[in-house]
């Protein structure tokens, strides 16, 4: 019954921080052809990923990989590095850029994504600061982060730097990922407690 009792004040943080997640953007509004191509060909990568029964999202989907092993996929940097591969080809012929994107780095609450730009418009430097699109332009920067719930989620930098609740730095990762292959391994992959 003490168990129990202790448990509740930690279902009710996941409530109310599932209520506090940045909604997704309507993908729809986004007009521009260069940026339509890229999110018709993450649509596609998501539902091609979805339909191997091996993938997983979110919580569930941490504990399918960490419990099960491999072929078991579906961390945050692993569905950051697939979908590095998935849309490589798009990318390119949008003349988009491709970086990782993290919050929380080195704890347990590390999260990951990959954020698309157009390097002829915002430099590595100012990502943290793209403003959110507007419809009557191109979208500078958005953040596409399929972990939460499977779906081809794509989030502006400002609402996707609000999973950072606690304080915890976001930063863009420093150099972009092969095109071709998975990032080399790191601590995170032969870790168990990650």
């Amino acid at each position: 019954m003490r168990c129990l009792l202790a448990c509740i004040p930690l279902a009710f943080t996941f409530v109310l921080s599932g209520c506090a997640t940045p909604r997704p953007l309507d993908s729809t509004l986004i007009t521009d052809a260069r940026w339509r191509s890229v999110i018709d060909a993450y649509t596609t990568a998501i539902n091609t990923t979805r339909s191997d029964p091996y993938w997983h999202h979110h919580w569930l989907g941490n504990a399918a990989v960490l419990n099960q092993g491999p072929p078991h996929k579906g961390l945050c940097w692993q569905w950051r590095d697939h979908l590095d591969v998935m849309l490589a080809p798009a990318l390119a012929s949008a003349r988009l850029t491709a970086r990782g994107i993290h919050t929380r780095r080195g704890t347990r609450m590390e999260h990951n994504a990959l954020i698309i730009f157009d390097p002829a418009t915002i430099t590595d430097s100012a990502l943290l600061t793209a403003p959110a699109p507007n419809p009557d332009s191109p979208p500078i920067a958005l953040v596409f982060d399929p972990w939460f719930c499977g779906e081809p989620a794509i989030y502006s930098v400002p609402d996707w730097s609000k999973l950072s609740f606690d304080g915890h730095p976001v930063g863009i990762d420093s150099r972009p990922f092969p095109v071709g292959q998975v990032s080399p391994p790191t601590r995170r992959d032969t870790s168990p407690a990650w």
